[in-house]
């Protein structure tokens, strides 16, 4: 699982997808305490030149929303790296999925347990600019 979120943060190919709930996000639970909370993204993004999209949904009470802004912000900071986005998508909780109050114990009460669609046409749409050919990019 570590493993797969570094893949994730330091881009495995030719981009990034730092979804900033897979950079924090809960259930990494060893001796009663959270690793994620001892991870500092600030090294590995120093070191990462792809394109970075940080996705931060509004409900999500597990990742502050000031944490995606400040990934977003490290990832702007990075010396000769390619751009870096933020997306912030409203109504939506840590599993980027539709939800009233963004709570933990919400999850299992939830009427749709899938991936909003407003946020894989959004990551699509970043892939799909971040990918295209340098000449189609410049449109």
């Amino acid at each position: 699982m570590i493993n797969l979120r570094l893949k994730t943060l330091l881009g495995a190919g030719c981009f990034s997808l730092g979804l900033i709930g897979s950079v924090h996000a809960g259930g990494l639970e060893r001796g009663g305490y959270d690793i994620d909370l001892l991870f500092d993204p600030a090294p590995v993004l120093s070191k990462t030149r792809q394109p970075l999209l940080v996705v931060q949904a509004d409900l999500d009470r597990e990742v502050p929303t000031f944490h995606g802004e400040q990934l977003a912000q490290l990832g702007r900071s990075r010396l000769k790296a390619q751009p870096t986005d933020f997306v912030h998508l409203p109504g939506l909780n840590h599993l980027l999925a539709r939800a009233q109050t963004g709570s933990v114990g919400e999850y299992g009460s939830l009427a749709e347990r899938s991936i909003s669609p407003a946020a894989v046409l959004e990551i699509s749409a970043w892939l799909k600019k971040t990918l295209a050919p340098p000449q189609e990019r410049a449109k």
